[in-house]
């Protein structure tokens, strides 16, 4: 199943993958950014120009917060894989600090949508674009 969805990815448009991306980051995001950056890293190299192009400037400063963040995090965390083998870890604490700035920028996240959501964003810009989105 999984093999069918990544060739039907592939076949998206430029157009329809940013759809599919953004609607990927948005429907993510109810478990916050630590989950959408394991579960969708193909996505995530992408999102922070998808964000731009639709108009989510907001989102897009949330993002660039996030990611750098959750590098950090990343590498920590395979440290610790490394090192399970041999030692016990000294990087719970830092790890634990990263977690905590991840889910201040998924408050904030949040806070954003009860404003205005991405969808609106998203749909805003299929309307100003709606011939990329239609074969012809």
């Amino acid at each position: 199943m999984f093999e069918e969805v990544e060739e039907g990815v592939q076949s998206l448009n430029s157009e329809e993958y940013l759809f599919y991306s953004v609607m990927c980051l948005e429907m993510d995001m109810s478990w916050g950014f630590l989950d959408y950056f394991n579960s969708r890293p193909e996505l995530s190299k992408e999102i922070e120009n998808h964000l731009e192009r639709i108009g989510a400037k907001k989102y897009l400063a949330l993002v660039k917060k996030a990611k750098p963040i959750y590098q950090q995090y990343q590498v920590l965390q395979e440290d610790d894989e490394e090192l399970a083998e041999d030692a016990p870890s000294n990087n719970n604490d830092l790890l634990y600090e990263l977690e905590e700035q991840l889910s201040e920028l998924d408050d904030k996240y949040y806070r954003a949508e009860e404003k205005k959501s991405l969808k609106d964003f998203l749909l805003k810009y299929v309307k100003k674009n709606v011939g990329k989105f239609v074969d012809k």
